[in-house]
């Protein structure tokens, strides 16, 4: 594993992880987690990434500014979108021609905003989509909230038990995870691109303007994996590696995984060197 540092254009920088295979290609996945998470994605993008490699693929699990490792920012939206761009140049200066986006959550929205050039092909698990009512009372202190309203930013600390203490969220933040134009979002997707649904995206708010008809606001570009009683939402073990782990769920784990993988082998093939 190769951790690396990557410098974007507003001077932040950004840890990741960049494993390529022995056998690999010019083509790349790169990571988006979602919300107050990291590159690890409650263990979820540790697990594809692995599958990726074995496929050809390079990986590149990337911490958004504000979180895992990465420097210290505000959460935003439009930050993460610098981000996920920085991380696509850094790869395309190094030869990777073609790259996958593999986003999660709130990642959606930003790998849907910015989809650099070189990317060939998106998959989306438990994507927000739509907009949500939120009781934010219910998730700040008063203090907190007295704070956002002040001086436009809180800080929030982090349960995850990892290296980072807490987090910096803007009020803008909270708007934009709330205010989701779905058919603004959806309308312009040109790229294959796969949405991968738990029971539990589909019972949420985020995904609410696409339960009656989801084809109709959807591309023919986009495809639907809607998954049976397993959720994303969920950590992995650390130790999780095939189906005869402890994990109850490690067998529909793994054919998710096999399911996305052949996905993005058909709509974005790994030409091996």
């Amino acid at each position: 594993m190769s951790e690396i540092r990557i410098d974007t254009s507003r001077g932040i920088t950004l840890a990741a992880d960049f494993i390529v295979p022995v056998d690999s290609s010019k083509c790349a996945v790169i990571f988006a987690h979602s919300f107050l998470l990291d590159r690890h994605g409650l263990g979820w993008f540790d697990v594809f990434a692995k599958s990726y490699r074995s496929a050809g693929y390079a990986t590149l699990q990337l911490d958004f500014s504000g979180c895992g490792d990465s420097a210290d920012d505000v959460i935003r939206l439009e930050n993460q979108i610098e981000d996920l761009k920085a991380a696509c140049g850094w790869l395309a200066e190094r030869g990777f021609e073609r790259i996958i986006l593999h986003a999660d959550g709130s990642g959606a929205l930003v790998a849907l905003r910015a989809v650099p050039d070189k990317v060939q092909a998106l998959v989306l698990t438990a994507p927000i989509l739509g907009p949500a009512e939120v009781s934010w009372e219910d998730v700040f202190s008063p203090s907190q909230l007295a704070e956002l309203e002040k001086v436009g930013h809180t800080r929030i600390p982090n349960d995850q038990g990892a290296s980072r203490a807490y987090f910096v969220i803007g009020k803008q933040t909270l708007g934009e995870l709330t205010m989701v134009d779905t058919e603004k979002l959806l309308h312009d997707i040109a790229l294959p691109t796969l949405f991968v649904v738990d029971p539990q995206t589909l019972a949420s708010q985020w995904f609410a303007p696409l339960v009656d008809d989801p084809q109709s606001l959807l591309p023919p570009s986009c495809e639907l994996l809607f998954l049976d009683n397993l959720s994303l939402y969920g950590e992995l073990p650390a130790n999780y590696r095939k189906a005869e782990s402890a994990y109850p769920d490690a067998e529909k784990v793994d054919f998710l995984r096999d399911q996305v993988v052949a996905w993005v082998t058909r709509v974005a093939p790994a030409v091996r060197t």
